[in-house]
């Protein structure tokens, strides 16, 4: 077991900022990561399912949650950096990977009771959760629904609706002022920046860094 102190916090949050970038990267290599061995399977009972997991690392907890049609592998290329710094935990959704799904059906309120229940399940204390398009819907609704849930949280890609000038608004709104301490901001487009710029991955990767520096000065 691994504790830490006021000041060790420091750097951990300095990693956080790191692994935002990363996490960009990394929703790049999705599917091409998904090839590559994990540690062993782990199962447990959650809300009446059989969530299974992996997880890499020691440090303070990490939960990643995939998209739509992934796995938890598909954070491979994430977990190797994180696990240098954090217990990256890294579930397959309801009805994804060798996660069961018993009732046949999905809705983000399920999945989020499934995470809610997982972390619980694993005593997780103030995990960071971190989640990508309908994974990213998760986190939302996860730490709007359990504030003292998540010790942070980074959301990318989430999936709703086209994001228009008033649903963004809304969002603003309603995700902002829900959780304490929470910030948004959109990089306009870059959802879907790198598939509709065949051959400007490292002009993409630039602007993404670029805009991170701006966000955050110390990045590095």
């Amino acid at each position: 077991m691994v504790f830490y102190t006021k000041s060790d916090w420091r750097g951990v949050m300095n990693h956080i900022f790191k692994l935002a970038f990363i996490f960009i990267i990394n929703i790049m290599f999705l599917i091409n990561a998904s090839a590559t061995t994990m540690d062993k399977d782990k199962f447990v009972e959650a809300n009446g399912i059989k969530i299974h997991y992996v997880e890499e690392g020691e440090g303070p907890p990490l939960l990643l949650i995939h998209g739509g049609g992934l796995t938890a592998k598909s954070w491979q290329g994430l977990a190797k950096e994180a696990s240098r710094y954090f217990r990256v935990i890294m579930p397959d959704s309801r009805g994804h990977g060798l996660t069961n799904n018993p009732q046949g059906t999905f809705s983000y309120d399920l999945m989020t009771e499934d995470m809610a229940a997982f972390v619980k399940a694993l005593k997780l204390e103030k995990p960071l959760v971190m989640g990508y398009s309908d994974g990213g819907m998760v986190v939302l609704k996860l730490t709007s629904r359990y504030p003292d849930l998540a010790r942070a949280a980074i959301v990318g890609g989430a999936t709703h609706r086209f994001a228009t000038a008033h649903y963004m608004q809304g969002m603003e709104i309603f995700y902002g002022k829900g959780i304490p301490q929470a910030e948004m901001t959109l990089i306009p487009g870059s959802g879907h920046a790198i598939f509709q710029m065949p051959g400007k991955t490292p002009l993409f990767y630039a602007l993404v860094l670029e805009f991170l520096q701006r966000q955050i000065p110390k990045a590095s």
